[in-house]
């Protein structure tokens, strides 16, 4: 073999067992490497450790190097598990805690350097943290760049319990700050913090759905000790339109009130003449009155609209119109007036019907009966047929008088009836009977009404008399 040929595979086998090596060696990836560490008291973290390798690593923390070199700072630094094992692209989350001294503090973030092996290889990362005064602070805070209000505002937040207890309850208020400084919302929640380390809360924050739109800052602040902790984040509010609305509708026999109360629970003006309350065709007759809670009540398309151009946000109109059926009970009442008038003057003839005599004795009564027939008309009545039902208990029945009436059996029992062919005006007829008829101990006689037909200007037409009633009592045997 040549000697450029030898010195040709040594180089290739050299580059292979590099990349033997390399393969199984090389960057570990550590999440978190900037935290928050609090002064005085034990803290505990979740730092993460991923094989971006294609080879598995064992890896040990050397954790008494960091303890002699920041000995000042911290009495003590663990971590469980302190050593463990990884396969390809899988993870481990490492707890680690930290004791600081007392009365150490620096709000600049310091480098902190932790070393480890790598299958036996030294390695190191680094811890960047500031020591602040309060154990208990929000770690990070996220939340959507804008929202609408009408929906919840979902706040997500790592918040770190450094005291080394759980549970650890601590309020926390969400804040909702305007472009000039003043807050246009806040609420406070109590969590409660069951980890040591890092706790994480995914709230739904609900804020008053009526703030305007524009930029803002959402606040997100705790107080466990004296010096408070809070991230902020800047946030917009979209705008929105929503209305809630209630119809209601009272109505009697007089009239009545429709009325329509309207909300904007929007965080934008909303056009008023969009919130009309239409009238019904029919009640639009008889509507009496119009009421705005706001501005001034118009009518216009058969709608109650205000004058008010918009409803702020938060703002409730109350639009209403009442209505009266007093026209219409006016109107019947002239109608049946005027018919009355027109039937009592256009009569043409007038059929009454009266007890002249009456006696008692024996058991049985004597009456005699008037009919009384008179053309109070200016025209001449023709044809003139007079009927009168007798009582069925009648024992005897008598025509009397000039104007003798036929007696006869009809369908619906003893009729005398009279005919006369021409009654001139202001001419009156009188005609009469007599009848006997039994009676009880406290008796008496039905009259039913008498009717006649007649022809005036060629058209027949029809009367009816009064009925009568005659009451006795017994006189006799």
């Amino acid at each position: 073999m040549r000697p450029y040929t030898l010195i040709l595979f040594a180089v290739l086998s050299l580059l292979g067992i590099s990349t033997v090596f390399g393969s199984s060696l090389g960057p570990i990836r550590i999440s978190p490497t900037s935290i928050t560490i609090p002064t005085g008291v034990t803290s505990f973290y979740n730092i993460t450790f991923t094989d971006n390798q294609t080879a598995p690593v064992n890896l040990t923390l050397l954790l008494s190097f960091a303890r002699i070199e920041y000995s000042g700072i911290f009495s003590n630094i663990g971590a469980t598990p302190a050593s463990f094992y990884l396969q390809p692209n899988q993870s481990k989350t490492i707890l680690f805690s930290f004791v600081t001294n007392s009365g150490v503090y620096f709000s600049t973030p310091r480098n902190f350097v932790i070393n480890y092996t790598e299958n036996g290889l030294s390695e190191e990362f680094v811890l960047s943290a500031p020591i602040v005064n309060n154990p208990v602070y929000i770690y990070s805070l996220s939340a959507p760049g804008s929202f609408v209000p009408s929906q919840p505002l979902s706040v997500s937040l790592d918040i770190l319990n450094g005291v080394g207890q759980v549970p650890v309850t601590v309020p926390v208020t969400f804040s909702l700050i305007n472009s000039i400084g003043a807050s246009v919302f806040s609420y406070t929640h109590n969590l409660e913090l069951s980890n040591s380390g890092l706790n994480t809360f995914v709230e739904p924050v609900v804020i008053n759905n009526t703030v305007s739109p524009g930029n803002y800052t959402l606040y997100v602040s705790l107080s466990y000790t004296s010096t408070p902790s809070a991230l902020s984040k800047r946030i917009d509010v979209l705008p929105y339109y929503k209305i809630d609305s209630a119809y209601s509708s009272n109505t009697g026999v007089l009239g009545g009130t429709v009325s329509k109360t309207v909300e904007n629970v929007g965080n934008e003006p909303y056009p008023v003449s969009n919130l009309s309350l239409g009238i019904n065709g029919f009640l639009r007759l008889f509507v009496s009155s119009l009421s705005s809670s706001m501005g001034n009540a118009v009518l216009s398309g058969g709608a109650v609209s205000s004058s008010v151009p918009f409803l702020l946000p938060g703002q409730t109109i109350s639009l209403s119109y009442n209505f009266v059926f007093y026209p219409i009970y006016i109107i019947i009442l002239a109608v049946a007036v005027a018919v009355l008038v027109y039937l009592f003057f256009n009569r043409k003839v007038v059929l009454s019907k009266e007890i002249v005599e009456h006696k008692a004795s024996g058991g049985v009564i004597d009456v005699k009966v008037a009919v009384r027939i008179k053309n109070i008309s200016k025209k001449t009545v023709r044809d003139l047929i007079i009927h009168d039902l007798i009582p069925p208990n009648s024992l005897k029945i008598t025509p009397i008088g000039p104007k003798q009436g036929r007696i006869y059996k009809a369908y619906d029992g003893m009729r005398i009836t009279w005919r006369e062919s021409v009654l001139e005006p202001s001419d009156e007829i009188i005609l009469m009977y007599e009848i006997k008829s039994k009676i009880g101990i406290v008796g008496g006689i039905d009259l039913k009404s008498a009717y006649c037909t007649f022809t005036y200007e060629g058209k027949e037409h029809k009367r009816k008399s009064n009925p009568l009633v005659l009451r006795l009592q017994k006189t006799g045997k």
